[in-house]
């Protein structure tokens, strides 16, 4: 039909370009972060490049969701400008028939970002931990020098170690000082001689003939003892932030862990899954609020929609972050998609001549 043919052409080709141009911003920003940073710890192109490519795609989804409301707002604005809706209408089509119209291409981008969320994202998150991983423990092994105290970084900044001389992975003479934060004890660890191991998760220092004390501040208590082989880690990836390795997995992984019993893993399911109705929602929303009278600036109703929009959003995120802490059940997780989404339909049901006569004789 070339009333759907015309909708299609112009929703899709205004998705595609504000999609493009928001990723186009946001690779810009981050590039010229990534230059500074890349200056000062003297990276190649290549790892610069490989950063963008793994960081971009985890904001592909919600540049999605904001380029399809923009895109029917802008799209079906205007059609009414133009009166172009109004000849349609006056035609015959209907309100059913325009949603139905307007809904494909919306759900070819919904289906875009859900498979963006559930595939390429963990993959990129994974690989984007990985490269920051790889270029702190780079940062780390240059401050390992002969005769120097260095603090690892977080979560290992409760210790000092001293490295009397290095020659290659050969250490001698280690001092490590230990207190975890909070805590009123401290723990020495010294040793003569010292191999550095170098992992893709860390580093790691086996320690030969080794003394270690502790001392309880608040009981006095003292414990002394020696080691033929002694094995610390001077910084581990796998003991940051668990949400890092969540948002890392597979969706394989992810299915096979909630069905061994972790709740966890069946919520971030959830959330990378949501964002397919977000998207929907957010389709009917702006096509609900886009009719604007004859001969009315085509922007005219553009910033309440965004206020809505903002609301919608802003709610679903906090919904989001609710059930990612377990503080709501998984379930509260469709409560502004029913919300709002009722009231799009409410609003498009109106339009569609059944409760709005002035719209009717307008368009007639």
């Amino acid at each position: 039909m070339i009333i759907e043919r015309n909708f299609n052409k112009e929703i899709v080709a205004t998705i595609t370009f504000i999609t493009l141009f928001l990723i186009t911003i946001l690779a810009s920003n981050f590039f010229i972060q990534l230059i500074s940073k890349a200056y000062a710890n003297n990276l190649n192109i290549y790892i610069v490049l490989k950063f963008m490519s793994a960081y971009i795609p985890q904001f592909v989804p919600p540049i999605i969701i904001i380029a399809v409301f923009l895109s029917v707002m802008l799209c079906f604005g205007k059609f009414f400008a133009n009166n172009e809706m109004f000849v349609t209408l006056a035609c015959g089509v209907t309100w059913g028939q325009i949603i139905k119209y307007t809904m494909k291409p919306v759900l070819i981008f919904a289906s875009i970002a859900v498979v963006i969320s559930l595939f390429i994202s963990p993959y990129g998150n994974r690989t984007f931990v990985n490269i920051s991983t790889s270029i702190r423990l780079d940062a780390i092994l240059q401050s390992l020098q002969d005769g120097k105290v260095i603090t690892p970084p977080a979560p290992y900044n409760d210790t000092v170690l001293y490295i009397g001389s290095k020659k290659g992975n050969q250490w001698k003479n280690i001092f490590l000082f230990k207190q975890p934060p909070g805590q009123d004890i401290y723990n020495v660890i010294s040793a003569p001689d010292g191999e550095q191991i170098v992992k893709n998760y860390g580093i790691d220092i086996n320690l030969t003939n080794a003394n270690f004390y502790t001392f309880n501040e608040k009981t006095n208590e003292t414990t002394a003892g020696r080691a033929g082989h002694l094995t610390y880690s001077v910084y581990n990836k796998t003991t940051t932030n668990p949400n890092i390795t969540i948002k890392g997995k597979s969706v394989i992984k992810l299915i096979v862990d909630f069905i061994s019993g972790s709740g966890l893993d069946g919520v971030e399911l959830l959330l990378r899954i949501n964002v397919f109705f977000i998207v929907l929602v957010s389709g009917l929303l702006a096509l609900s609020m886009c009719r604007i009278e004859p001969r009315r600036n085509k922007y005219s109703k553009l910033l309440p929609a965004v206020i809505v929009f903002a609301i919608y959003l802003s709610s679903s995120m906090v919904l989001e972050t609710s059930i990612g802490n377990k503080a709501l059940p998984f379930w509260c997780l469709y409560i502004t998609h029913i919300i709002f989404g009722s009231f799009a339909i409410y609003r498009l049901k109106k339009q569609d001549g059944k409760d709005d006569k002035t719209f009717v004789t307008v368009g007639t």
